[in-house]
């Protein structure tokens, strides 16, 4: 998931209070089907058509097709940079996929509110690249006095599911731009953690596909980072480019983790380090393999040593 927060209040609905709390979890993800010699610099996109599906378990429930589609072209229209609907570039299309549901929870009920967008080139010949970004969003609403009435909850669905689809939006946006970005800008993409750490993990991905000169030393950056989602993603990518800075940068983090006790992510870097041909690493591995606190992480240790 790309980020969680929470938020507490009172919801009017006509002469009433609702209340609720809400939980609004967003999942970004990016597929990069890029066929033939795609350069490391897109092309701008232009968005020619916006397709609308989705679902409710109670019609009542439900904001309807033509929300969304109203919705999505108003948050396109709100700017230009990444995907536009006016300049020239390559033609895409935008498919939205939206569910309304509800959970009980105990005594009260969630509203669960989902919301898939891809944007995916529209006219794609035998040596054109397949172009595919996707982006999605859950709302999961608490109510806390029971199960509302079916006009309260289409108010709840109508208000959070707007925010939804501009949400899902802005992450197409975002990661059409990095697509978009030269090497310098995609370095500042990598490095900036005032941004979602999907997006820096889109941009070490989109890293990884050309390998570009200059982007070393932004991804060595990162793994001083203290952020335990980005970080190890910037090790791989190191390791991956077969970069001379790579075994002390995984070993950064990898340590890192150890020290703060994020356990199932140190027992991910693991592997990576036994691919590292260096002898104070693999001196490392015997060491936590034999003397770890944690019986799994010894555990771990001796059977990536074992190549298994």
């Amino acid at each position: 998931m790309g980020g969680v927060g929470a938020v507490g209040g009172y919801l009017r609905i006509g002469a009433g209070l609702v209340a609720l709390t809400v939980i609004a979890a967003i999942g970004l993800s990016a597929c990069d089907n890029d066929g033939g010699e795609d350069p490391i610099r897109s092309e701008p996109y232009r968005i020619g058509a916006v397709e609308v599906n989705g679902d409710a378990e109670r019609e009542e429930w439900a904001f309807g097709d033509e929300h969304i589609s109203r919705w999505t072209n108003a948050a396109l229209e709100d700017s230009d940079r990444g995907i536009s609907q006016k300049k020239e570039g390559m033609e895409m299309r935008v498919v939205i996929h939206h569910r309304v549901r509800l959970v009980d929870v105990g005594s009260g009920a969630r509203l669960v509110i989902d919301v898939d967008a891809r944007a995916q080139r529209s006219v794609v010949n035998s040596e054109d690249p397949m172009v595919t970004i996707r982006a999605d969003a859950q709302y999961r609403h608490l109510l806390a006095r029971g199960r509302p009435a079916d006009g309260v909850l289409h108010a709840l669905s109508r208000t959070l599911g707007r925010q939804a689809v501009d949400d899902v939006v802005h992450q197409l946006r975002l990661r059409a731009r990095i697509r978009q970005s030269d090497t310098a800008e995609l370095a500042s993409w990598i490095e900036d953690d005032q941004i979602d750490d999907s997006v820096r993990r889109y941009a070490i991905r989109r890293a990884l596909i050309y390998t570009p000169d200059g982007l070393e030393e932004a991804l060595v950056n990162v793994t001083h980072d203290a952020d335990d989602e980005v970080a190890p993603k910037a090790a791989r990518a190191l390791v991956e480019m077969e970069s001379d800075d790579a075994p002390r940068a995984a070993m950064r983090v990898a340590q890192r983790l150890s020290r703060d006790e994020e356990y199932d992510r140190f027992l991910q870097m693991l592997p990576l380090l036994a691919e590292l041909d260096e002898p104070w690493v693999e001196i490392y591995l015997e060491t936590v393999a034999e003397a770890h606190s944690i019986r799994r992480v010894r555990s771990r240790a001796r059977s990536v040593m074992a190549g298994e």
